[in-house]
């Protein structure tokens, strides 16, 4: 009677094939492993933006300005109730929320979430324009909100410098105010590559007082700035000068040519007596990042290392390691190849995914080595080994993208923020079910 060959794989059963299809072209499988490291690297190293927060757009506008009557019904009934009731008006908006004071006024409108602020304000803008008649002394500002250095701000800043005199007689707002509109020309004439503009952070607001005629102006922004000498903080009187970088811009690049800017700006005779430095960026929190990221990758490579080699051997200790630095670097490269950037979140989903990328290439090693063990060549060891293990490697892989695939669709500005961790989770996992079908048994080999 016939006996089925030893070794044969089963017709039914996909992966096996595909993976021992593969196994039989070395030098091809070889070339596009190092053509994945290699991008891979290039989009850790050069491809991929460094920046604070992924980019969001926030639903909501912000109109404030002045009304210098000193009586807040007047504010309220004149100015801030007839924009208010223009917004309502909208379809798109959800919810307005008004504020009057004696001279100010302050109205933030929520749109729905598919609503683009920045149209919605063009829009705003002209209908108040066009359709409202309020007082000629009354000043209206648009305004967007941003995530910006500094918070929810209405302009886009990716860098915040501080200009203060250190030295001498403290300088007034004022005086700062005049040598802060000197040091912006100077660095909009220099500005390096990276920067569209820069901007001072005026803190005085002028309006007309419609009962005398007369000009008042009111300080609206205090900043200080803090330097740490000798064990003691020092707080001066500042000007912010808000910096903003070119869409997408690499934080940390655009941070390594303000500083050099910035000394030459010192240098500059009107800067006598006066300093400028970075006081609010997401540089360095990004690099503590990657050093993280690179911290505990290098710190999982070791373990993994270590214990396989005690557990399983030194050679398929050194397979899972190599299969762990492909599935990141690949990683990596996906995350270019859709436009993501390395931020906050995609580097803490890269940190998280590290504990779950080790499995499949763990089980797969694991379950070659315990195959040549019993098969005497490389082909059927590898041939049994992936017919064992492969449908339970892509159940257990499936269950755990499953489980973050929620996330994807989760609506609104909370939805903008995470559903970076779970794509660049999903895509860690699949990636390294990949690599353990198809790049192990080439380690393997």
């Amino acid at each position: 009677m016939a006996t089925k060959p030893k070794n044969k794989l089963p017709t039914d059963r996909l992966l096996p094939r595909i993976t021992m299809k593969l196994f039989g072209f070395p030098k091809t499988m070889l070339v596009l492993w190092v053509a994945l490291i290699v991008f891979g690297g290039l989009s850790y190293t050069v491809l991929l933006k460094r920046e604070g927060f992924p980019s969001i757009t926030i639903p909501i506008a912000i109109v404030n300005g002045t009304y210098i009557v000193d009586d807040a019904s007047k504010v309220d009934s004149e100015v801030a109730k007839p924009i208010t009731d223009l917004v309502l008006k909208d379809s798109n908006v959800s919810m307005v929320q008004t504020t009057s004071q004696g001279n100010f006024y302050n109205i933030v409108v929520q749109y729905k979430e598919s609503t683009n602020a920045q149209d919605a304000i063009k829009k705003l803008k002209a209908d108040v324009a066009n359709k409202l008649d309020l007082p000629t002394t009354a000043t209206t500002q648009f305004s967007a909100p941003y995530f910006g250095v500094t918070g929810g701000d209405s302009k886009k800043i990716d860098d915040l410098v501080s200009l203060y005199k250190p030295a001498g007689t403290p300088a007034t707002t004022e005086q700062l105010a005049v040598q802060a509109d000197k040091a912006v020309k100077y660095l909009n004439d220099h500005k390096p590559p990276l920067v569209k503009t820069f901007f001072v952070k005026d803190p005085f607001q002028t309006a007309t007082n419609p009962i005398t005629g007369q000009q008042a102006t009111v300080q609206q922004i205090f900043d200080r700035y803090g330097v740490r000498d000798n064990g003691k903080n020092n707080y001066y009187t500042a000007i912010s000068i808000g910096v903003t970088g070119l869409d997408n811009v690499d934080v940390i690049k655009l941070d390594n040519q303000l500083k050099p800017l910035l000394s030459d700006l010192e240098k500059q005779p009107f800067m006598k007596d006066y300093a400028a430095a970075i006081s609010a960026s997401n540089a360095p929190s990004i690099t503590d990042e990657i050093s993280e990221l690179q911290r505990v990758l290098l710190e999982g490579l070791i373990a993994v290392l270590v214990i396989g080699s005690i557990v399983i051997a030194i050679r398929a200790s050194i397979i899972t390691v190599l299969s762990m630095i492909t599935v990141i670097l690949a990683t990596l490269g996906f995350l270019f190849l859709i436009g993501y950037s390395l931020n906050v979140i995609t580097l803490f989903a890269l940190i998280l995914g590290l504990s779950l990328i080790v499995d499949d290439t763990i089980i797969m090693t694991e379950a070659i080595e315990a195959s040549r063990r019993t098969e005497k060549s490389a082909r059927a060891a590898i041939a049994l080994a992936v017919r064992k293990i492969s449908r339970a490697m892509v159940a257990a892989t499936l269950t755990a993208t499953l489980s973050f695939a929620p996330l994807i669709f989760v609506s609104g500005i909370l939805g903008s923020f995470i559903r970076a961790v779970p794509i660049t989770i999903i895509a860690s996992l699949l990636i390294s079910l990949i690599v353990a079908l198809v790049f192990i048994p080439l380690f393997a080999r």
